[in-house]
């Protein structure tokens, strides 16, 4: 059969099923329905391409939301690598410095011990050459004492100064001086020479506690100066014993106690008493200020019975003062502070004054060296006030304060060194600026009594 033969066979029958494909099924099947279902199923299969493209839809926006969480999670894991390496870096900074404090902690440990064991040794090494110098010097003052004791006359009490004490007094009195001959001034100069160069002083400036260490504890206490105290308060009979006691009752040691005075032939008072600094005697504080706020420019009489509050800023008096030192070897404290918080001080020995018949004046102070000092330039030197005064020219007012002033010279000549004037104006020793002052003294062992008897 030929290609066209097979042609028209065929061609019958497709447009048979041509004209089908258009005609309602109505319950009939065709060869379309058979094919390719019927409309019913049609729609169905429209709805789930639907469906199915929404699902698509919603499964590409949660494969978007992945994509971005994702992105977001790679950028904490980049942030927290970036932490860790911080965190690393600070702990091995952290240890490092630990390491280096604890090395330079035993090093520093290792130097401030042998720091004191070198302090020790000093001490101990100065302490020994101090105690074979207070022999010598003991010998030295018992010897001259028996050369004395062998000379006839009338008797010359010295002060209750001791040979070497006399000795150094006199070489400060230029009056005294004039009237020796000069071959005993020479031999004076060479005997203090030889002391001075012989006592080592031991200084601890370095050690020496802040000015500030000695402020009275600010809690409102008020304690007149002549407060007699009361029935059934516990009188000690010195500093030492007052601050042994607090220290044993665990109590602020530095500080105010009632005192036993009758064997000044004084009314017990109260006073104020401090530690010493190297853990010496105690002191009495005889004079304090710690602010401008209470005037010294008082009267006579207010210095001679004392003002002030032994809580603040305080003078002792000078009749007290007196008798206290009367009959009495002892030490004389002048601390001060200043506005750089320098903590100035200097130790006087031999400290005494006359009564007010003389008018309490400055018989006796001196210091271990050659030092120039104010108040060493004051002995012999009456107390004044802006009330009583011994000539023309009134210092005391002038300063503001009642002191030892220089009354014999004939021009008004107002020496520093007064502790008493305006405090903004103090100059001690060349110290200025000063915003603290105290005055504190000790009684120290009796002196050798030197007695010379001059021939008839």
């Amino acid at each position: 059969m030929t290609v066209l033969g097979i042609y028209y066979v065929y061609l019958p029958f497709l447009i048979l099923l041509c004209s089908n494909v258009a005609r309602s099924a109505d319950g009939e099947s065709n060869v379309y329905t058979l094919v390719f279902g019927s409309g019913s199923t049609i729609a169905d299969l429209h709805k789930q391409i639907k469906i199915v493209r929404e699902r698509l839809k919603e499964h590409h926006q949660s494969l978007n939301n992945l994509q971005q969480n994702y992105a977001n999670l790679q950028k904490r894991f980049i942030n927290l690598e970036q932490t860790q390496k911080l965190q690393i870096n600070d702990n091995l900074l952290s240890n490092l410095q630990k390491f280096i404090q604890t090395k330079l902690s035993a090093q520093s440990q290792e130097l401030v011990q042998k720091q004191t064991n070198y302090k020790k040794t000093l001490q101990n090494i100065l302490e020994r050459q101090n105690k074979s110098i207070k022999d010598e010097l003991k010998k030295f003052e018992t010897k001259v004492q028996n050369e004395l004791h062998k000379e006839d006359g009338a008797e010359k009490q010295l002060c209750g100064q001791t040979p070497i004490e006399f000795l150094k007094n006199l070489r400060n009195n230029k009056e005294e001086i004039k009237k020796l001959p000069p071959e005993a001034n020479t031999i004076l100069s060479d005997i203090l020479n030889i002391i001075q160069n012989s006592v080592p002083v031991a200084s601890n400036e370095v050690n020496w506690p802040s000015y500030e260490t000695f402020l009275p504890y600010g809690d409102g206490k008020v304690v007149e100066i002549n407060a007699k105290p009361a029935a059934g308060v516990e009188i000690a009979n010195s500093c030492d014993d007052a601050l042994k006691s607090a220290q044993d009752a665990d109590e602020a040691v530095d500080s105010i106690f009632a005192l036993n005075m009758t064997k000044y032939n004084l009314a017990n008072m109260y006073g104020y008493c401090l530690n010493d600094p190297n853990g010496d005697s105690a002191w009495l504080v005889i004079q304090r200020r710690i602010d401008g706020e209470l005037s010294f420019n008082r009267n006579w009489q207010e210095y001679k019975m004392g003002f002030g509050n032994l809580a603040g800023s305080f003078f002792i008096g000078l009749e007290r003062l007196h008798k206290i030192l009367r009959n009495s070897h002892a030490q004389l404290w002048i601390q001060l502070g200043t506005e750089y918080v320098e903590s100035p001080y200097r130790i006087y020995n031999s400290f005494s004054i006359a009564n007010e018949e003389d008018k309490y004046r400055l018989t006796s102070v001196f210091i271990n060296d050659d030092t120039d000092d104010d108040l060493v330039d004051a002995i012999d030197c009456s107390f004044q006030t802006y009330d009583v005064k011994s000539n023309d020219n009134n210092c005391a007012k002038t300063m503001q304060g009642g002191w030892w002033y220089d009354e014999k010279s004939k021009e008004l000549n107002c020496r520093p060194g007064n502790l008493n004037g305006n405090l903004e104006g103090v100059i001690w020793n060349e110290v200025e600026k000063v915003v603290y002052t105290h005055m504190a003294i000790r009684l120290t062992d009796p002196s050798i009594k030197v007695v010379i008897r001059q021939k008839d």
